[in-house]
């Protein structure tokens, strides 16, 4: 998939990378497997393995030891320097200290891009931008613990990056659940008409034009 993300689009992609997928050794595996795909870069979190959502209940952490070895592993195993290894620390289910306590950590061990997950509240996010100096990151959704804030809101606290995380999931999903409960109810597909992309336009969209120009230049004219 993100092969397939990084080929369609000329902008950087940062792709979530969970646990590294096992230990520090694994690690090592995975980023070199993303690297191959042409994306920017990855992050790494420091949840135990079957992680969960940063939002769900009952996570548990690996140690902040075997986080490090998995920031060393993975930026002493990349080829292009310029390729981002992100830390996400979920320590705020302990606490603001322990949060703080292993951003610093994971800073230190290398990683290019540390933020805590979970913060609740402005306070605390400007608490963590003061402990660390890598560039700072906030995931904003609304109806989550975490505030959710603008772009604007986010330079103003010293945030560098914004991530607006489940935007696409949660938005496909509300769109596919109302058009087909009224589906369901008018029984005909010219109730939802007005909740549907044309096919003309979703041709358009995906790029079918440029296959019949490939089919045009390269098949024989029979077919």
């Amino acid at each position: 998939n993100a092969r397939h993300i990084a080929s369609a689009v000329d902008i950087p992609v940062f792709h979530d990378a969970n646990t590294g997928y096992g230990n520090a050794i694994n690690v090592i595996r995975t980023v070199k497997e993303f690297e191959k795909t042409g994306i920017a870069g990855i992050h790494l979190e420091d949840q135990a393995s079957p992680k969960k959502c940063g939002y769900m209940a009952g996570l548990k952490l690996v140690s902040i030891e075997e986080m490090e070895g998995k920031i060393k592993a993975a930026t002493e195993a990349r080829d292009d320097p310029d390729f981002v290894i992100a830390a996400r620390t979920d320590g705020r289910v302990i606490g603001l200290d322990e949060a703080i306590k292993r951003a610093k950590a994971y800073e230190k061990a290398g990683a290019d891009i540390v933020w805590a997950e979970r913060l609740q509240a402005t306070e605390e996010m400007k608490m963590v931008i003061k402990s660390i100096n890598t560039p700072h990151l906030l995931m904003a959704m609304p109806g989550v613990i975490t505030p959710a804030l603008s772009v604007s809101e986010c330079k103003e606290i010293g945030y560098d990056i914004i991530v607006f995380w489940g935007v696409s999931l949660f938005t496909t999903t509300r769109a596919v659940m109302d058009a087909i409960e009224q589906l369901k109810r008018s029984g005909s597909v010219a109730s939802i008409k007005e909740k549907m992309i044309e096919y003309n336009e979703f041709q358009e969209f995906i790029g079918v034009q440029d296959i019949y120009a490939l089919e045009n230049k390269y098949l024989p004219k029979e077919e």
